[in-house]
Protein backbone atom coordinates (compact mmCIF):
# COMPACT_ATOMS: atom_id res chain seq x y z
CA UNK A 1 0.00 0.00 0.00
CA UNK A 2 1.47 3.61 -0.94
CA UNK A 3 1.33 6.14 1.88
CA UNK A 4 0.44 9.48 1.48
CA UNK A 5 3.36 10.79 4.13
CA UNK A 6 6.12 11.06 0.94
CA UNK A 7 8.44 11.53 4.45
CA UNK A 8 8.63 7.72 4.68
CA UNK A 9 9.41 7.06 0.75
CA UNK A 10 12.68 6.34 0.06
CA UNK A 11 14.65 9.63 -1.30
CA UNK A 12 13.90 9.44 -5.59
CA UNK A 13 16.92 8.24 -7.81
CA UNK A 14 15.80 11.24 -10.18
CA UNK A 15 13.09 13.46 -10.93
CA UNK A 16 11.23 11.19 -12.65
CA UNK A 17 10.77 9.05 -9.87
CA UNK A 18 10.40 11.86 -7.55
CA UNK A 19 7.48 12.89 -9.76
CA UNK A 20 5.83 9.38 -9.97
CA UNK A 21 6.31 8.63 -6.23
CA UNK A 22 4.50 12.16 -5.72
CA UNK A 23 1.66 11.02 -7.97
CA UNK A 24 1.23 7.97 -6.24
CA UNK A 25 1.23 9.24 -3.22
CA UNK A 26 -1.75 11.97 -4.20
CA UNK A 27 -3.83 8.99 -5.92
CA UNK A 28 -3.97 7.32 -2.32
CA UNK A 29 -5.00 10.08 -0.38
CA UNK A 30 -7.50 11.19 -2.77
CA UNK A 31 -9.00 7.09 -2.40
CA UNK A 32 -8.73 7.40 1.19
CA UNK A 33 -11.13 10.68 0.90
CA UNK A 34 -13.68 8.87 -2.00
CA UNK A 35 -13.46 6.06 1.07
CA UNK A 36 -14.42 8.17 3.59
CA UNK A 37 -17.27 9.80 1.70
CA UNK A 38 -19.05 6.97 1.27
CA UNK A 39 -22.11 6.61 2.79
CA UNK A 40 -22.69 4.48 5.23
CA UNK A 41 -26.12 1.97 4.75
CA UNK A 42 -29.36 3.57 6.22
CA UNK A 43 -32.19 1.73 6.99
CA UNK A 44 -34.16 4.92 5.83
CA UNK A 45 -33.26 4.93 2.43
CA UNK A 46 -31.30 1.51 2.04
CA UNK A 47 -33.95 -1.55 1.22
CA UNK A 48 -30.86 -3.96 0.76
CA UNK A 49 -29.16 -3.33 3.99
CA UNK A 50 -32.93 -3.58 5.93
CA UNK A 51 -33.34 -7.25 4.22
CA UNK A 52 -29.94 -8.11 4.95
CA UNK A 53 -30.36 -7.35 8.41
CA UNK A 54 -33.69 -8.99 9.20
CA UNK A 55 -32.62 -12.01 7.32
CA UNK A 56 -29.60 -12.09 10.14
CA UNK A 57 -32.13 -11.28 12.63
CA UNK A 58 -34.93 -13.96 11.67
CA UNK A 59 -32.16 -16.68 11.97
CA UNK A 60 -31.08 -15.72 15.01
CA UNK A 61 -34.67 -15.63 16.52
CA UNK A 62 -34.95 -19.56 14.86
CA UNK A 63 -31.58 -20.82 15.73
CA UNK A 64 -31.21 -23.51 18.28
CA UNK A 65 -28.93 -21.50 20.19
CA UNK A 66 -31.42 -19.28 22.28
CA UNK A 67 -28.05 -16.72 22.74
CA UNK A 68 -26.96 -16.19 19.07
CA UNK A 69 -30.10 -13.49 18.78
CA UNK A 70 -27.85 -11.22 21.87
CA UNK A 71 -24.59 -11.80 19.22
CA UNK A 72 -26.44 -10.59 16.20
CA UNK A 73 -28.28 -7.38 18.08
CA UNK A 74 -24.84 -6.72 18.72
CA UNK A 75 -23.59 -6.99 15.57
CA UNK A 76 -26.48 -4.81 14.32
CA UNK A 77 -25.13 -1.76 16.54
CA UNK A 78 -21.62 -1.78 15.86
CA UNK A 79 -23.41 -0.73 12.04
CA UNK A 80 -24.52 2.08 12.95
CA UNK A 81 -27.87 1.41 14.05
CA UNK A 82 -30.01 3.24 15.93
CA UNK A 83 -31.67 1.62 19.03
CA UNK A 84 -35.27 3.15 17.84
CA UNK A 85 -34.21 1.51 14.70
CA UNK A 86 -33.72 -1.86 15.94
CA UNK A 87 -37.29 -1.91 17.65
CA UNK A 88 -39.55 0.28 15.09
CA UNK A 89 -38.02 -1.08 12.01
CA UNK A 90 -36.14 -4.52 12.45
CA UNK A 91 -38.37 -6.49 15.05
CA UNK A 92 -41.91 -5.89 13.21
CA UNK A 93 -40.13 -6.53 9.85
CA UNK A 94 -38.98 -10.17 11.43
CA UNK A 95 -42.21 -10.75 13.24
CA UNK A 96 -44.05 -10.37 10.20
CA UNK A 97 -41.86 -12.76 8.32
CA UNK A 98 -42.22 -15.12 11.57
CA UNK A 99 -45.60 -14.73 11.05
CA UNK A 100 -45.90 -15.64 7.73
CA UNK A 101 -43.64 -18.86 8.22
CA UNK A 102 -46.73 -20.25 10.20
CA UNK A 103 -49.56 -18.80 7.41
CA UNK A 104 -47.39 -20.93 4.93
CA UNK A 105 -46.71 -23.82 7.33
CA UNK A 106 -43.25 -23.61 7.00
CA UNK A 107 -42.95 -23.50 10.82
CA UNK A 108 -44.65 -24.38 13.64
CA UNK A 109 -46.47 -22.67 15.88
CA UNK A 110 -43.75 -23.50 18.63
CA UNK A 111 -41.14 -22.13 16.22
CA UNK A 112 -42.81 -18.78 15.83
CA UNK A 113 -43.56 -18.47 19.57
CA UNK A 114 -40.06 -18.88 20.65
CA UNK A 115 -39.24 -16.55 17.72
CA UNK A 116 -41.37 -13.91 18.81
CA UNK A 117 -40.55 -14.44 22.38
CA UNK A 118 -36.85 -14.00 21.82
CA UNK A 119 -37.33 -10.95 19.95
CA UNK A 120 -39.51 -9.60 22.95
CA UNK A 121 -36.65 -10.02 24.69
CA UNK A 122 -34.50 -8.34 22.66
CA UNK A 123 -36.33 -4.96 23.01
CA UNK A 124 -36.76 -5.42 26.58
CA UNK A 125 -32.76 -5.60 27.03
CA UNK A 126 -32.64 -2.43 24.22
CA UNK A 127 -35.17 -0.46 26.17
CA UNK A 128 -33.12 0.00 29.29
CA UNK A 129 -30.63 2.63 27.48
CA UNK A 130 -33.59 4.71 26.69
CA UNK A 131 -33.59 5.97 30.61
CA UNK A 132 -29.68 6.80 29.65
CA UNK A 133 -31.33 9.27 26.46
CA UNK A 134 -32.86 12.38 26.64
CA UNK A 135 -36.24 12.06 25.77
CA UNK A 136 -38.01 13.84 23.09
CA UNK A 137 -40.14 16.57 23.55
CA UNK A 138 -42.89 15.15 21.10
CA UNK A 139 -44.96 13.59 23.96
CA UNK A 140 -44.06 15.64 26.53
CA UNK A 141 -46.13 14.40 29.79
CA UNK A 142 -48.34 12.46 27.86
CA UNK A 143 -49.79 8.93 29.97
CA UNK A 144 -50.45 5.66 28.27
CA UNK A 145 -51.53 2.71 29.10
CA UNK A 146 -50.48 -0.10 27.01
CA UNK A 147 -53.18 -3.78 27.21
CA UNK A 148 -53.24 -6.97 25.77
CA UNK A 149 -56.01 -8.85 26.57
CA UNK A 150 -55.99 -12.13 28.32
CA UNK A 151 -55.23 -15.53 26.02
CA UNK A 152 -53.46 -13.54 23.45
CA UNK A 153 -51.33 -15.37 21.81
CA UNK A 154 -48.23 -12.91 21.11
CA UNK A 155 -47.64 -9.74 22.99
CA UNK A 156 -44.82 -8.86 20.69
CA UNK A 157 -46.46 -6.29 19.05
CA UNK A 158 -47.71 -3.97 22.32
CA UNK A 159 -44.21 -4.36 24.07
CA UNK A 160 -42.46 -2.44 20.39
CA UNK A 161 -45.76 0.07 20.98
CA UNK A 162 -44.99 0.61 24.38
CA UNK A 163 -41.11 1.05 23.73
CA UNK A 164 -41.89 3.31 20.55
CA UNK A 165 -44.12 5.42 23.64
CA UNK A 166 -41.22 5.84 25.73
CA UNK A 167 -38.83 7.01 23.43
CA UNK A 168 -41.01 9.65 22.05
CA UNK A 169 -41.19 11.05 25.64
CA UNK A 170 -44.42 9.02 27.13
CA UNK A 171 -45.18 7.99 30.42
CA UNK A 172 -46.29 4.30 29.70
CA UNK A 173 -47.47 1.23 31.72
CA UNK A 174 -47.45 -1.73 30.26
CA UNK A 175 -49.67 -4.73 30.90
CA UNK A 176 -49.98 -8.01 29.25
CA UNK A 177 -52.52 -10.73 29.56
CA UNK A 178 -55.34 -8.75 31.16
CA UNK A 179 -58.90 -9.31 32.39
CA UNK A 180 -61.60 -6.69 31.94
CA UNK A 181 -61.93 -6.80 35.35
CA UNK A 182 -58.32 -5.71 35.82
CA UNK A 183 -58.59 -2.95 33.32
CA UNK A 184 -61.78 -1.65 35.32
CA UNK A 185 -60.04 -1.26 38.39
CA UNK A 186 -57.22 0.34 36.86
CA UNK A 187 -58.76 2.88 35.13
CA UNK A 188 -60.42 3.57 38.52
CA UNK A 189 -57.40 4.20 40.04
CA UNK A 190 -55.07 5.94 38.00
CA UNK A 191 -55.65 8.48 35.43
CA UNK A 192 -54.45 7.93 31.66
CA UNK A 193 -54.72 10.22 28.42
CA UNK A 194 -54.91 7.21 26.47
CA UNK A 195 -56.03 3.32 27.15
CA UNK A 196 -54.42 1.43 24.00
CA UNK A 197 -55.71 -2.66 23.48
CA UNK A 198 -53.90 -4.28 20.91
CA UNK A 199 -55.59 -7.16 19.57
CA UNK A 200 -54.48 -9.94 17.50
CA UNK A 201 -56.09 -11.70 14.92
CA UNK A 202 -58.44 -14.31 16.59
CA UNK A 203 -60.04 -12.24 19.11
CA UNK A 204 -63.19 -12.63 19.78
CA UNK A 205 -65.04 -9.49 18.92
CA UNK A 206 -67.81 -9.65 22.14
CA UNK A 207 -65.33 -10.37 24.58
CA UNK A 208 -62.69 -7.60 22.68
CA UNK A 209 -66.41 -4.65 22.88
CA UNK A 210 -66.07 -5.71 26.90
CA UNK A 211 -62.77 -5.28 27.28
CA UNK A 212 -63.30 -1.88 25.54
CA UNK A 213 -65.48 -0.59 27.70
CA UNK A 214 -64.42 -2.30 30.72
CA UNK A 215 -60.84 0.15 30.34
CA UNK A 216 -63.88 3.42 30.40
CA UNK A 217 -62.96 5.36 33.33
CA UNK A 218 -66.05 6.79 34.85
CA UNK A 219 -65.92 10.50 33.82
CA UNK A 220 -64.88 8.77 29.85
CA UNK A 221 -61.88 11.37 30.47
CA UNK A 222 -59.36 8.70 28.42
CA UNK A 223 -59.30 7.98 24.39
CA UNK A 224 -59.78 4.38 23.71
CA UNK A 225 -58.45 3.17 20.47
CA UNK A 226 -57.83 0.11 18.82
CA UNK A 227 -55.75 -1.82 16.75
CA UNK A 228 -53.36 -4.34 16.22
CA UNK A 229 -53.44 -7.31 13.79
CA UNK A 230 -57.19 -7.57 14.43
CA UNK A 231 -57.45 -4.50 12.58
CA UNK A 232 -55.98 -5.32 9.65
CA UNK A 233 -58.80 -8.05 8.78
CA UNK A 234 -61.33 -5.70 10.63
CA UNK A 235 -61.16 -2.35 8.96
CA UNK A 236 -64.50 -1.25 11.32
CA UNK A 237 -63.07 -2.67 14.19
CA UNK A 238 -63.43 0.81 16.37
CA UNK A 239 -67.26 0.92 15.54
CA UNK A 240 -67.66 -2.84 15.96
CA UNK A 241 -65.56 -2.98 19.58
CA UNK A 242 -66.91 0.30 20.70
CA UNK A 243 -64.05 2.44 20.41
CA UNK A 244 -62.92 5.89 19.67
CA UNK A 245 -60.65 5.45 17.23
CA UNK A 246 -58.63 2.77 15.73
CA UNK A 247 -54.70 2.85 14.09
CA UNK A 248 -51.72 0.58 14.18
CA UNK A 249 -49.31 3.97 14.27
CA UNK A 250 -48.41 5.02 16.95
CA UNK A 251 -47.57 8.74 16.05
CA UNK A 252 -51.39 8.92 16.06
CA UNK A 253 -51.79 7.47 19.34
CA UNK A 254 -49.68 10.16 21.03
CA UNK A 255 -51.87 12.76 19.24
CA UNK A 256 -54.87 11.20 20.12
CA UNK A 257 -53.74 11.37 23.93
CA UNK A 258 -52.40 14.70 23.74
CA UNK A 259 -55.29 16.24 21.93
CA UNK A 260 -57.81 18.43 24.47
CA UNK A 261 -60.54 15.95 23.55
CA UNK A 262 -62.00 13.61 25.55
CA UNK A 263 -59.37 10.75 26.68
CA UNK A 264 -60.22 7.48 24.67
CA UNK A 265 -58.77 3.82 24.23
CA UNK A 266 -56.30 2.68 21.74
CA UNK A 267 -56.51 -1.50 20.54
CA UNK A 268 -53.18 -1.38 18.79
Amino acid sequence: MISNQTAVLPRPLNKVDDVAIRALAVLAASNDQHASRKPKPNLHTDPEFVQELVKRLYGASMSSDRHEITGVIKEIQLKHVKIEDIISVLVPKTARRLGQDWVEDTASFGTVTIGCARLQACVHHLERSFAERPLRKTAQSGNFLVAVPEGAQHTLGAVVLAAQLRQAGAVVKLVLDASAEHMSKRVKTEQFQAVLISASIGQNIESLRQFVQASRDRENQSNVIVGGSLLSVQSDLNARVGADAATNKWQEAIKLGLRGLPCRQVAL
